[in-house]
């Protein structure tokens, strides 16, 4: 995969789309998300998104078409913001798709006047654990056993915290 930040551009999910989120889920964890669950989860008040894309395709005789890299889903309310999920593609990882959902997710979070945004994340998804530590996000607590992995059991979920007011 070629660099692709400077062509990525960021579209609003909606749920005309979970099919395409539930796809990409699916292709990101070991249980990916139903399209159903997706619609209900944008549906519900404060919840927004967005999908990260790549103009122009995969290159070759897709040339011209919009890649979808990956997505985020979010949502705020009394002052505060969650990441509900975030999911990018396997082969576009490393590539800033997560780091561009991320900082569009955390300005619409500010914007909707949210002081401080919360997410979960596999004890041993270190990509994503560096991600959020660069993005100003610390560890504030943790759930035991909290996601299920295909062929190894349960794993521990750390509870992250970005103050939103600085």
């Amino acid at each position: 995969m070629t660099d692709r930040a400077s062509s990525i551009h960021l579209v609003a999910a909606g749920r005309s789309h979970a099919a395409l989120l539930a796809e990409l889920h699916g292709e990101s964890f070991d249980e990916g998300w139903s399209a159903a669950s997706i619609e209900t989860t944008l549906g519900m008040p404060g919840s927004y998104g967005f999908i990260a894309v790549h103009a122009g395709g995969a290159g070759g005789d897709n040339a011209g078409d919009d890649e979808p890299l990956g997505f985020a889903l979010l949502r705020a309310a009394g002052g505060e913001a969650e990441v509900i999920t975030i999911a990018t593609r396997p082969r576009a990882r490393g590539h800033g798709v997560a780091t561009r959902l991320m900082n569009v997710g955390v300005q619409q979070a500010r914007d909707l006047g949210a002081d401080a945004m919360f997410l979960e994340v596999a004890a041993d998804n270190t990509p994503a654990i560096g991600l959020y530590h660069r993005l100003g996000f610390r560890d504030v607590g943790a759930r035991p056993k909290y996601y299920e992995r295909a062929n190894t059991g349960r794993i521990d979920a750390i509870v992250m915290k970005l103050d939103l007011s600085a």
